[in-house]
């Protein structure tokens, strides 16, 4: 998703230098590609949750039970609940830039 990103920044930018496409054009554009990211953010935020409790599940059970299973199990989930939490930073992070793109484009459009 990350790498889908910089694509579509690169992309953008070599349309502006290019002028082939109005910047209205990119606007539109660029708004439907951060509603898109906005959809895979919540989903991503959704199983980070999820995979959060679990790990919390887990590690209450790791006391009660003392099993060798559940140890594992919490190590698998807390394994995946760090790199889903990184993956959702990254995510955060390429929203929050490309709102700054789209306000860019916004006043290149409306002048305001």
């Amino acid at each position: 998703m990350i790498r889908i990103c910089k694509e579509h920044e690169d992309w953008l930018e070599e349309q502006l230098q290019k002028g082939v496409i109005s910047t209205e054009t990119l606007l539109l554009l660029h708004g439907e590609q951060i509603e898109f990211l906005q959809h895979e953010r919540l989903v991503h935020l959704i199983v980070t949750l999820f995979t959060g409790g679990m790990l919390v599940v887990f590690f209450v059970l790791s006391f009660l039970l003392e099993s060798l299973l559940v140890l594992i199990l919490q190590v698998i989930f807390a394994g995946l609940f760090f790199a889903y939490l990184i993956h959702y930073a990254r995510l955060e992070n390429c929203v929050q830039k490309w709102y700054g793109i789209y306000r860019q484009l916004w006043e290149r459009t409306y002048g305001t």
